[in-house]
């Protein structure tokens, strides 16, 4: 009885171990309804794989500049 205890135990570890990574790959952002506004400029595109990427800069209420980054879904998407 104690064998197989063990042996379930580590099936279910190696099933929350094998997709806590896949969790980890996905942002807030798809499972949220906020929005956030911003006034930049954009300063590269980049449309690859496995994700879209829009990099653009924006000024703080203090004046500085800030790099900010972003993804969008799969380009086969967007395309």
């Amino acid at each position: 009885m104690r064998a197989k205890s063990a042996i379930a135990y580590f099936i279910g570890a190696a099933f929350v171990g094998s997709i806590a990574p896949s969790y980890g790959h996905h942002g807030f952002a798809a499972y949220s309804n906020e929005r956030v506004t911003v006034q930049a400029t954009v300063t590269d595109f980049r449309f690859i794989n496995p994700h879209v990427q829009l990099h653009f800069e924006i000024e703080t209420d203090a004046g500085q500049i800030e790099q900010w980054q972003g993804e969008l879904t799969a380009p086969n998407k967007l395309a």
